[in-house]
């Protein structure tokens, strides 16, 4: 499953991380996992060594209703040898803003999220699952966590290469309330919009266009946004005058809108 809109179906370049690749030259201490680092693919393209890269996820979104306990993600190894993978979940308090704010203390009741197996020991080609466990009741509002699925090294040896890819996945987690009703109000001023959430649950601004004539040449993309609860986004589009197109998503269906 691709990632989440980065556009990965959230029209937020920035909402979910997956993949996420970091580069090690080993021995040297792990890299912490966050966002794409497209530097990191301008140095693959330029370097002659070889590098792997192994692990695979079924899907880097999930979404929940009030009432579901349980959920999986499939891990899956595709390479020739094995795998050494950890698992972490955190919940994110500020979903949507940055500086991210996160709750990632050792008790998982803290967090409200158990995932596990927290280590795994993947061989060539093996699929394995891990559990996604709600500990709490939804709440009024969305409820917001990251699990951070990364390749870890393994044992070293004379014979390895120097150089290995090792790739981390951020799954994006969110339960919904028992009765999701986002609420997304918009106001444009010439290229600019700003799109506010007064809802309990999130919306997404998705496939948005802005065609300033008939001609397919006429049309541009506009970057859409994840909404959540309480948030305001700003959007820019290319044009100041010509209507946007979006599709708004909701926990009831799709709606194509127009500003």
């Amino acid at each position: 499953m691709s990632p989440s809109m980065r556009t990965n179906g959230t029209g937020d370049l920035r909402d979910n991380c997956g993949p996420c690749q970091t580069l090690w030259k080993m021995p040297m201490k792990r890299p912490r996992i966050g966002h794409i680092l497209a530097a990191s693919l301008v140095l693959l393209a330029a370097i002659a060594a070889p590098a792997r890269a192994s692990i695979v996820l079924d899907r880097t979104e999930v979404i929940i209703a009030a009432g579901v306990e349980r959920e999986t993600i499939t891990v899956t190894n595709t390479r020739d040898t094995p795998a050494f993978v950890s698992i972490a979940a955190r919940e994110i308090l500020n979903p949507g803003r940055q500086p991210e704010e996160s709750n990632k203390g050792p008790d998982p009741r803290a967090v409200g999220l158990l995932a596990a197996p927290t280590r795994l020991a993947l061989a060539p080609r093996e699929r394995r699952t891990v559990r996604l466990q709600f500990l709490d009741p939804a709440r009024d509002r969305d409820r917001v966590w990251r699990v951070t699925v990364q390749e870890v090294s393994g044992p070293v040896t004379m014979e390895s290469s120097g150089l290995v890819l090792l790739i981390g996945y951020d799954v994006l987690v969110i339960q919904r309330p028992a009765t999701p009703a986002p609420a997304i109000a918009v106001k444009r001023d010439g290229k600019q919009l700003s799109v506010t959430n007064s809802g309990n649950s999130f919306a997404i601004l998705d496939d948005g266009k802005q065609c300033t004539g008939t001609e397919p040449a006429s049309c541009a993309d506009v970057v859409g946004a994840r909404i959540y609860p309480g948030q305001t986004r700003e959007l820019t589009a290319p044009d100041a005058t010509a209507a946007i197109r979006f599709k708004l998503k909701l926990p009831a269906g799709d709606q194509d809108v127009r500003y």
